[in-house]
């Protein structure tokens, strides 16, 4: 007796059903599947044993589940249906239904022949994985509001694939629209503009980090082209000009730092102009033009006097006239004397 499996058509009111039961309780793997039997080409009728396997591909593949078989299936105008349950292997892959069928001769399950394989395997498309479906809406006890909510993922790791490209990555350049704020922030900041240095709170920057415009306690030369006004200045101001005398409160300069036409205490100074005090103190021996009518106090020594000056404790002797109201002492080297003249005492 040949056989001829025409088409095969899963229920789908069975599903309209448990829709509209709601999902209290988690959906139930069974499904209906309905089918057309033809005999010689000509619609089965009467009562057929049937055995049902899954299969992962048309031909070949892995068996799902176990065999299930069913004992005097009622066949009427070549049209059959079966309830199957294969367990959970519905989850949106492919699954394929391979049928045997033999007319009932009496023989159980129990017995495994005579049965004829229908080819080819059925494809089972929309109610079985409508199932799986089905049954995501109450996984493990939880609607899908549970496994929307993000805060009850609490293992696993999503892909970067799942992330919109609003996310920052660890391993992407990221550009921030908006104002980013934390309490800290690590790794380099080489990329960042528009900082406000009143909020650099520790750490030093490098002098690479410094504008040329920044002097250096380092180098050789600051050159400060502007006017710098400060309280006070440390250290070697050697190379500073324009300085202002009266600014200079503290301190001794050095005689090498004074111009050589800056006379020095302990040096001889040649004076090109005419050098005026209140007072001179010291050696004037080097002094020439001296008005002695502004000698006022002390004495001159015999040395500081010509030898045209006669000296009271020396002979001298007047090479011209000499007249006085009057002449004391003894007379007598005198010569040329004019005895009229002689109006006093008595010669011996």
């Amino acid at each position: 007796m040949s056989r001829a499996f025409r088409t095969l058509i899963p229920a789908i009111a069975p599903l309209f059903l448990l829709a509209a039961a709601g999902l209290a309780q988690p959906l139930d793997p069974t499904f209906t599947y309905q089918g057309d039997l033809a005999t010689a080409g000509l619609p089965a009728t009467g009562l057929h044993d049937m055995r049902f396997r899954l299969y992962t591909a048309a031909t070949g593949g892995t068996q799902l589940g176990s065999t299930l078989c069913l004992d005097n299936v009622s066949v009427v105008d070549g049209k059959f249906a079966a309830l199957l349950n294969f367990g959970a292997q519905f989850a949106g892959q492919k699954r394929f239904l391979e049928i045997e069928v033999r007319a009932d001769s009496g023989a159980n399950c129990a017995v495994s022949t005579g049965f004829s394989i229908l080819s080819p395997r059925q494809e089972l498309t929309a109610a079985p994985n409508a199932s799986y479906t089905l049954n995501a809406g109450l996984l493990e006890g939880s609607d899908g509001a549970f496994y929307r909510n993000a805060s009850n993922m609490l293992t696993g790791t999503l892909a970067d694939a799942r992330l919109s490209a609003n996310i920052p990555k660890l391993n992407a350049a990221n550009v921030f629209t908006g104002a980013l704020t934390a309490s800290a922030f690590t790794g380099s900041g080489a990329s960042l503009t528009g900082l406000n240095a009143t909020n650099v709170g520790s750490g030093t920057l490098t002098d690479a980090r410094l504008s040329a415009n920044i002097a250096r306690l380092n180098s050789a030369t600051n050159l400060f082209t502007g006017t710098m006004t400060a309280t006070s200045f440390t250290g070697s101001g050697a190379g500073l000009t324009g300085l202002n005398a009266t600014n200079i409160t503290t301190g001794t300069l050095s005689d090498a730092r004074l111009s050589g036409n800056i006379a020095r205490f302990n040096a001889p100074a040649t004076f090109s102009t005419m050098v005026s005090a209140d007072v001179f103190s010291g050696s004037g021996v080097l002094l020439t033009n001296l008005n002695a009518g502004s000698i006022a106090t002390g004495s001159l020594s015999d040395l500081r006097l010509s030898s045209n000056i006669p000296r009271l404790n020396a002979p001298a002797a007047f090479t011209s006239s000499v007249s006085a109201t009057a002449f004391s002492g003894s007379g007598a080297f005198l010569t040329g004397l004019n005895a009229s003249n002689i109006s006093t005492g008595s010669l011996s």
